[in-house]
């Protein structure tokens, strides 16, 4: 297997912040890589090293990062678009993004500049000389090519605006320039940080799809954990200054670490029995425990450290408090037969009719552009209807956590962010609690308690942010992608509390497990309507699958209709079958079978699987089963359709 880079003895640290110590990282060739881990605990960093942004410590033995010559050549896609001050049209920014594409471009632009002032003589012959250079670097390194794979991704991914200014486009939309710059980049190995931030499904399942057919390796960092299982075969976790690498995807680590943490607690209670029979001996005293035995007391110090580490593997749990109101009332929200649209625009919804009920848990989903933001808003109270019926609770409390976090101030700590300048938090039921005690409910110690929120990553801001809101109690909470920037083990926490909140829910997310694992309802906005679902993003799951398809018939109905008329007046003549299709048609029928039977058997190995003791060779043989699987099923549905196309053509 090729490698692109190995790295040993990895140090980093800021202040006394250590982020990695003493570790290792191997990419190869082929490696579709889920990187996973706290916030602030070192994704990011690692990015940058990986794209020579960020040097690692200087130590001894020094760090050894070994770059294949031939394969290393490296793609790094940010979370955010970085913008210049002027402004600037989707297509120029292809040359914006990459500074030393942007150079060469910047020298042809000089270039051509000079010679539309008509010079003559040597400095014509000069000028054409150096311009000839330069379009001999662009055709020698495919940058137009480059180019106009960067468009065909744009278009692909729906952004046609290619003669406006960014500065003035969506979260959405900016972020679909960025998926394009990646998928169009030439390099070996591409860095994606948070990819799926603003994106509507369609989107998504259109990214994972690119991920899959480009044959690139990269190192991903997403909190969409229905993007890791699809597109990933290696999942690297960012856990206690080490960098642990497992072989398979992100939903056979899943298994892993499930079988991991069984086997854990075994081994914790026979460490806990050692651990006294030892501490009886040591508590003895010496005379009581006749000569000392040193290398006793040293294996009782190491068994200490055992289950010191053991109890730290454990999973963090991180204990939400959502306060909700003692509200009696059933329905708390209506909207009935409305309408809105904004000045001069077509109307966003139009004769809608939505309800909100005690206990419900909905989730809103739609293109961008479809009207979640004008739902909200409409929700509370930022725009009225332009008509139609809008009906709340009295004295209802709506709390609303928006996909745009204000700006915290650098300088505040958590200790004055969240006490108001005491020691002490209200929380929602009425209690009151130290601000210390609060903080570690989100995965903080006490020794950030005192820091410059500036020195916050920023997932770590977004949590101090939701411990804030979080202390208010509502009759319906409002959340706006609550997952973007929160990393995995967050989620996971906060998908728990609002699983068991008993108020009332609305979610706007792209996160398909997230919704999948939370809601009871499901609002999927379309065509300037609302479809209600009252089963859950499952039940919405084929909807939405319908949808997609039916947006494909329309465009190949669109496509073929100028030819319809003329392929109507030919009527070709059926070919007759050759031996080898005859013998073909006969074959079809055994090779299906046998691949159904192939299928049924995997399938009863995949129930039945022992992951034993949690090993990564147990984990390995998993994930081979369900490849095997999966590609019979593709093997077997090529079989259906080349029978049908069989028998359309002889019948």
């Amino acid at each position: 297997m090729e490698q692109i880079l190995n790295i040993h003895n990895l140090n980093l640290s800021f202040g006394p912040k250590s982020i990695f110590t003493k570790t290792e990282l191997q990419i190869n060739r082929g490696d579709r890589i889920g990187l996973l881990g706290l916030n602030g605990k070192g994704k990011s960093c690692l990015l940058k090293i990986l794209n020579s942004d960020l040097s690692p410590d200087i130590t001894d033995p020094p760090c050894k990062f070994v770059k294949s010559n031939t394969l290393y050549t490296v793609c790094y896609i940010p979370q955010e678009l970085p913008l210049p001050e002027k402004e600037i049209n989707p297509v120029d920014y292809f040359f914006y993004f990459f500074p030393e594409i942007r150079e060469i471009k910047h020298r042809l632009d000089e270039l051509t500049a000079k010679l539309d002032g008509k010079p003559s003589g040597d400095e014509l012959n000069k000028l054409v000389s150096a311009q000839k250079e330069i379009m001999d670097i662009f055709e020698r390194r495919e940058l137009w090519k480059q180019q106009d794979l960067y468009k065909s991704y744009l278009k692909h991914f729906g952004l046609l605006k290619f003669d406006q200014n960014i500065h003035h486009f969506s979260g959405g939309e900016k972020r679909k320039i960025l998926i394009a710059l990646g998928l169009s980049s030439p390099a070996n190995l591409i860095l994606w940080d948070e990819p799926t931030n603003h994106l509507d499904l369609e989107s998504i399942t259109n990214l994972e799809q690119e991920l899959l057919l480009s044959g690139k390796s990269f190192v991903l960092i997403s909190h969409d954990r229905y993007l890791l299982s699809k597109v990933t075969n290696k999942i690297l976790q960012i856990n206690q200054c080490k960098i642990d690498s497992f072989k398979g995807s992100y939903t056979d680590y899943l298994d892993f670490l499930k079988s991991e943490e069984e086997a854990r607690k075994v081994l914790l209670s026979r460490l806990k029995n050692r651990l006294k029979r030892e501490q009886d001996w040591m508590n003895q005293g010496i005379k009581a425990r006749g000569t000392r035995s040193k290398k006793r007391v040293e294996g009782y110090l190491d068994l200490r450290g055992k289950v010191s580490a053991i109890k730290d593997a454990a999973k963090k749990e991180l204990n939400l408090s959502i306060g909700m109101s003692d509200r009696k009332s059933k329905k708390l929200f209506s909207i009935k037969e409305g309408s809105f649209g904004y000045d001069g625009d077509k109307k966003i919804i139009n004769d809608t009719s939505v309800e909100v009920y005690k206990k419900d848990k909905i989730g809103i989903l739609g293109p961008n552009g479809a009207g979640k933001t004008t739902l909200i808003k409409l929700m509370t109270e930022e725009i009225t209807l332009s008509s139609g019926e809008i009906k709340r609770a009295d004295l209802i409390n709506i709390g609303h956590f928006k996909q745009i976090r204000n700006e915290l101030s650098p300088n505040e700590t958590p200790y004055s962010y969240l006490g108001d300048g005491t020691d002490s938090v209200t929380l929602p039921s009425g209690r009151k609690m130290h601000v210390a005690g609060y903080i570690k409910r989100f995965l903080f110690t006490g020794e950030d308690l005192y820091r410059p929120l500036k020195t916050f990553s920023g997932g770590e801001r977004n949590r101090i942010q939701l411990a804030k809101n979080l202390l208010t109690p509502a009759d319906i909470w409002i959340f706006d992608e609550p997952t973007n920037d929160l990393d995995l083990e967050t989620i996971n926490v906060l998908e728990q509390e609002l699983s068991s909140f008993d108020g009332s829910l609305i979610i706007v997310s792209h996160d398909r497990a997230f919704l999948s694992n939370i809601t009871n309802k499901i609002w999927v906005l379309d065509n300037q309507s609302v479809e209600i679902f009252s089963g859950g993003y499952s039940q919405s799951e084929q909807y939405l699958e319908a949808l997609a398809l039916e947006k494909e018939f329309e465009k190949e109905i669109q496509k073929n209709i100028s030819t319809a008329t003329s392929n109507d007046a030919a009527v070709s003549k059926k070919a007759k079958p050759t031996n080898k299709e005859k013998n073909r048609l006969k074959e079809l029928p055994s090779l299906i079978e046998k691949a159904e039977e192939l299928i049924e058997k995997l399938e009863a190995s995949i129930e039945s699987f022992d992951f034993g003791d949690g090993s990564v060779e147990k984990a390995e043989k998993f994930a081979k089963i369900s490849t095997d699987k999966e590609s019979l099923e593709e093997k077997l549905l090529f079989f259906y359709e080349e029978l049908e196309d069989l028998q359309e053509k002889f019948n």
